[in-house]
This record gives C-alpha cells, sequence and structure tokens, in this order.
C-alpha cells in the first residue's frame, strides 16, 4: 500500500507523528529519510518516507485555506498566479488521494 493508504486508514494526525517520529530518530537528517520505507507489516503498509512528507505538506497547504472547497477555488481564481495554481492543484489531488470515499446506501 501506499502513504496515502496509510492516512485513509490512521488519519493526519498518525502521518503527523509518525514523520515527526522518524525526523527526531534520524537527527532531523533528511538525506538518511530520502528512499527509506516504513512498513507495518502486520497492516500490509509499505511507503516511502518522501511521499508521506509529501502529502504532509499538501495537508498543510490545503488546511491553510480552510477547506478543499476553498482551495479549489482559490486555485480557479484568475488573480492566483499560474505557480501557485499548479503546487495548489498537486496539494488537492495528494489530499483527495487520502480521503475515504465511503459507499451511499439508497
Amino acid at each position: 500500500m501506499k502513504a496515502n493508504e496509510f492516512v485513509k486508514k490512521f488519519g493526519w494526525d498518525a502521518a503527523i507523528d509518525l514523520w515527526c517520529g522518524a525526523f527526531d530518530l534520524y537527527n532531523n537528517d533528511l538525506q538518511i529519510l530520502n528512499g527509506m520505507v516504513c512498513s507495518f507489516s502486520d497492516n500490509h503498509f509499505l511507503f516511502d518516507l518522501v511521499d508521506l512528507k509529501r502529502l504532509i505538506e499538501s495537508h498543510e497547504l490545503v488546511k491553510e485555506h480552510g477547506s478543499i472547497v476553498r482551495a479549489k477555488m482559490y486555485a480557479e481564481s484568475i488573480y492566483t498566479a499560474p505557480e501557485v495554481v499548479d503546487r495548489l492543484k498537486k496539494a488537492i489531488a495528494d489530499v483527495e488521494s487520502c480521503i475515504e470515499v465511503s459507499s451511499e446506501s439508497n
């Protein structure tokens, strides 16, 4: 499974705790963490910690706008700089990939 599946199952707080714990464990050395794989064998999770970091950064960026809806509105504004639009759209896609879609029953 990927980092976004970990977030779906355990939530943003657990993802942030995991990243901060790994970051502290390796004395804030990003070069060591680059390419390091996180494994939770009993839950069948295997993902790169750098992917988790990217998702957390995306979550924080979207959170700065208040919600996904407001972030999308900002990204679609003609007044938003193109480089900001690109980064925000990628962040929105990251966050949406971590949202558990519940099935609606009729």
